[in-house]
């Protein structure tokens, strides 16, 4: 087969050869655009994995006061945001921790959004959020 059918915005279609100029020229935009998407990524995972380098390094390089006190300064707070207010992830993130939008996916890439999510059940969920006027 050496024709495409191409959905049109008013839904019709249209049948294109596939050495139409166009076509071909939209076909390798569509490349290049999947590329450098695929790029980033691995730029992106890139980047995450030296920051958990150099987290880590910092976190091995505390004194055991020095951990304990940072262990319960983010309980206390995690705590504070998830048990007592039962708090949305970006509140904890904003309102608890004090931080900006720039933590939203630190805050994911280290696991606490699963976190989040998996301290109160479907009931406890639908009794807060979905039950306020």
């Amino acid at each position: 087969m050496n024709e495409e059918i191409k959905n049109l915005a008013n839904g019709d279609f249209e049948v294109v050869p596939l050495d139409d100029p166009k076509f071909l020229e939209a076909q390798r935009k569509r490349e290049e655009a999947l590329q450098k998407l695929a790029d980033f990524s691995q730029e992106m995972e890139k980047a995450k994995q030296e920051y958990e380098k150099k987290n880590d390094e910092w976190w091995n390089n505390l004194s055991y006061d020095e951990r304990c006190d940072a262990f319960y300064a983010v309980v206390k707070r995690i705590y504070e945001g998830e048990v007592k207010v039962n708090g949305t992830y970006r509140y904890v993130l904003y309102n608890v921790f004090g931080f900006g939008p720039d933590m939203y996916m630190r805050g994911m890439d280290c696991g606490f959004m699963a976190l989040h999510n998996s301290i109160m059940d479907e009931e406890q969920y639908n009794e807060i959020y979905k039950n306020k006027p």
